[in-house]
């Protein structure tokens, strides 16, 4: 037979419910929005200042032109209570434009139209050019 354990005194279950329930209270919740129609000149420090009167702002991404490195006109923003945000911001004119916010979606998987080897597409043909079929004889 097994000895038997002593049970926890009062105290320490008391204490693990506590702790248990600030663990929880620090989780937060965060949303991204889409901010469109963004001033080209705008930065994503300014953004996050902009942004940050409505809760924290964990991060901001303005999306940029790979070939130019120029911004596209629209950004990310992942931040705490969106919301607020979206419900003040979208409409309101930022750096001379107004902003076009909504929650932001999940990117949809791309269909492979542009560039690279998608296989075997069969077909051939060939020749052709200019004035085929039509040789002169000297």
């Amino acid at each position: 037979m097994e000895p038997m354990q002593a049970p926890l005194p009062i105290a320490s279950v008391d204490t693990a419910v506590i702790e248990a329930s600030t663990l929880f209270a620090e989780v937060r919740v965060s949303k991204k929005l889409y901010v469109g129609n963004l001033s080209f000149s705008a930065t994503e420090d300014q953004l996050k200042d902009y942004f940050g009167q409505f809760g924290e702002v964990i991060s901001v991404k303005i999306i940029t032109d790979r070939a130019t490195g120029r911004s596209r006109g629209f950004c990310f923003v992942e931040m705490e209570n969106a919301d607020a945000a979206m419900n003040e911001l979208n409409g309101k004119e930022y750096d001379g434009r107004k902003l076009m916010i909504n929650e932001a979606r999940e990117r949809e998987p791309r269909s492979n139209h542009g560039g690279g080897d998608h296989g075997d597409h069969g077909g051939g043909g060939g020749g052709g050019g200019y004035n085929r079929g039509h040789r002169r004889e000297y």
